[in-house]
């Protein structure tokens, strides 16, 4: 009777790891990864950072 317990658990944990395995490759290896998207830099925007770091050069 322990060797069937034994069997039992072992299948149920081998089971449940495999489960858990698919899963996550379901989840995590799609191609819908979620990443933040930011905006891609306006020319003004770009003018107005240049200007910063000019004046915070070797102007302190």
């Amino acid at each position: 009777m322990d060797e069937l317990r034994a069997l039992f658990w072992g299948t149920f944990i081998l089971a449940l790891a495999f489960t858990s395995f698919i899963a996550s490759l379901l989840l995590f290896a799609s191609g819908r990864t979620i990443r933040p998207r930011y905006p891609s830099p306006d020319r003004q925007d770009a003018l107005v950072h240049l200007a910063v770091l000019r004046l915070s050069g070797p102007e302190r």
